[in-house]
């Protein structure tokens, strides 16, 4: 694949994450044939989840964790049997925000 197949449709609000780094969301079309080939260091897997369950925000739950003495709070979504949480859920829901707006 070439850059040139990616076609860039914007970019969504800066995410920071927990531990302060920041995420400028891109979204962008690719050809439905690409071979993804993940960091096995970064990415456990790579699965396809259909564009109208992610804008759906009923599909998007926060829930809760208590880490050291601190409680924080974080989003899910359950895809059959994957789980799409933390920063990822957070910058999808973001869009499907977006989007209905």
């Amino acid at each position: 694949m070439s850059p040139a197949d990616v076609n860039v449709v914007g970019t969504l609000q800066p995410y920071r994450t927990i531990t302060g780094f920041e995420i400028v969301p891109v979204v962008a079309t690719i050809p439905p044939d690409l071979q993804l080939v993940p960091h096995d260091a970064e990415v456990a897997a790579v699965f396809e989840v259909p564009l109208d369950f992610l804008l759906d925000r009923a599909n998007f739950r926060e829930q809760q964790v208590t880490v050291g003495p601190r409680q924080r709070t974080y989003i899910e979504a359950m895809w059959g049997e994957r789980r799409i949480w933390g920063a990822t859920a957070a910058i999808l829901a973001n869009l499907s925000v977006r989007l209905a707006w």
